[in-house]
């Protein structure tokens, strides 16, 4: 069997991945092998799948992020040619991305009906995503709760289910604003905004670095930052733009979506420098975001190298 999970939803073709594979484990004589296909080279790989374990009956083959592999299409034309073969094994490629359907990758395993698809969410997939999750947590929200939830954890899936993991834990049934307020780490809680602000003064590492450490103390991902910090400069950059346009606080709010509350704050510091600087930020925080991703660098040493570029 092969099984191809993909998508620009990562986080839900993360989340599939994690429950094929614990109830392959719950299975007896499974054997279950990981690859990083992204460096391993296509002999590996295919090694990999055509290896049967003497002492198994049933082998769990899952091929990360093929798609970034030098030789992809060469695998993907043995994995094609190999697919009636694989009687006692499952194969499962989970890209953690899109696949271009104009690949012939994409149009070989879709007509075989192999691939899973996770769209990315938007403001209003995203709610009935979450209202899903509450339901299989058994959190009763009440609507203005729920809305900001939604809010303090900026949209992001992974935010969300830390959060609600929280009420869980803590056994609380019925959430209302008071329990918001009282146990949720926003992150506009903490000091996003002033680590941006930060980003604008010269000769400001330690100050910078002290906001990083204050976020990574209350066990906020650095990718999760990056994340949150590229949100709010894009904001930034925004807001400066419409501010030059001479747009005022109502149009600003209908335009970029905001809720009107974070407004006060987003102009503050958009009013302070110009837009080349603004964008100047943007860029650093989007490299360095790539490099955590592509693995040359980790996300804590980063965000403090992040600092000494300012």
């Amino acid at each position: 069997m092969i099984s191809i999970l993909e998508g620009e939803n990562s986080f839900l073709s993360k989340k599939r991945l994690d429950e094929i594979l614990v109830g392959k484990k719950h299975k007896e004589s499974v054997d279950i092998d990981i690859i990083n296909a992204e460096e391993r080279e296509a002999s590996e790989i295919i090694q990999a799948y055509e290896t049967q374990n003497i002492f198994t009956e049933h082998k769990v083959v899952v091929i990360k992020r093929l798609l970034s592999n030098k030789q992809y299409k060469d695998i993907v034309e043995k994995i094609y040619l190999d697919k009636d073969k694989l009687k006692n094994t499952d194969l499962i490629i989970w890209e953690g991305q899109k696949i271009p359907k104009n690949t012939r990758y994409y149009k070989l395993f879709s007509k075989e009906n192999c691939i899973e698809s996770f769209e990315k969410f938007n403001k209003r997939t995203f709610p009935k995503w979450a209202k899903e999750q509450l339901k299989k947590y058994d959190l009763d929200f009440e609507q203005t709760a729920f809305e900001k939830l939604l809010i303090v954890t900026n949209f992001d899936p992974n935010a969300f289910e830390n959060e609600i993991e929280k009420f869980k834990i803590l056994e609380i049934k019925k959430i209302t604003i008071k329990e918001i307020d009282n146990y949720i780490s926003s992150i506009q809680d903490f000091d996003i905004w002033d680590l941006i602000d930060a980003f604008n003064k010269k000769g400001n590492r330690k100050e910078i670095v002290d906001i990083i450490e204050k976020f990574l103390e209350k066990r906020i991902e650095p990718s999760y930052l990056l994340v949150m910090l590229a949100r709010n400069m894009k904001q930034v950059i925004l807001t400066n733009k419409l501010l030059q346009e001479n747009k005022n606080s109502r149009e600003i709010i209908s335009i970029l979506k905001i809720p009107p509350f974070t407004l006060s704050k987003i102009k503050d510091i958009a009013e302070k420098d110009d837009y080349d600087k603004f964008i100047d930020i943007y860029k650093k925080i989007y490299n360095l975001d790539y490099e955590i991703k592509s693995g040359s660098i980790d996300g804590y040493t980063g965000l403090l190298l992040l600092a000494t570029k300012f």
